[in-house]
């Protein structure tokens, strides 16, 4: 953590309003489309409406705080890929799961394991903080793994159907304007 910069790469706001509360049956009879026939700007817009990057290295730009997800395409079907957009919780990577403690006299802290210190703990409890918090050993009562992953719910319900199949075919071509999803 130390020595790193802050990403400021980022459009902090967007000004799409809310569309759908998307679930994956709205959506999975529909993946067969993301093959052919996409629109790579509106997928690249859709990339950045719903502030990836400010998580997300992609194409070696963008945030920290979650994985690079530039070979995504290559790992992962559009299923997997909906999913993720849609349930981020349901499957969490050891290596970006939170913690939950919970200290002796009753304070809770959620965040991601740094390491341990003299000073005990170290858990960066905001995914854009550069500095940890650090909990005293003696102090903690318990500690679990989190069952919510740090990337929020809906982030895709500011985007149309169209879009997130953008979206999903800009993610699977690691934002080739040439590959085939983007052919007429």
């Amino acid at each position: 953590i130390e020595g790193r910069d802050k990403v400021d790469v980022v459009k902090l706001e967007t000004n799409r309003q809310f569309v759908h509360n998307w679930q994956l049956d709205d959506l999975t009879p529909l993946l067969a489309k993301v093959e052919s026939g996409r629109n790579f700007a509106k997928g690249k817009a859709a990339y950045e409406a719903t502030q990836c990057a400010k998580c997300h290295r992609f194409k070696g730009e963008g945030g920290d705080t979650g994985p690079d997800i530039t070979g995504v395409g290559n790992r992962f079907k559009p299923e997997y890929i909906l999913e993720a957009l849609i349930e981020p919780s349901k499957v969490i990577s050891d290596q970006y799961q939170n913690k939950v403690i919970v200290t002796v006299n009753g304070q809770i802290y959620t965040g991601r394991f740094i390491g341990d210190s003299p000073k005990g703990v170290l858990l960066r409890t905001d995914p854009f903080a550069r500095e940890p918090v650090a909990i005293p050993k003696d102090q903690i009562e318990s500690q679990s793994p989190s069952p919510l992953s740090e990337m929020p719910q809906g982030l895709i319900n500011t985007l149309t159907k169209d879009d997130i199949l953008d979206l999903i075919a800009y993610l699977r071509a690691a934002g080739d304007a040439s590959d085939k999803a983007f052919q007429k």
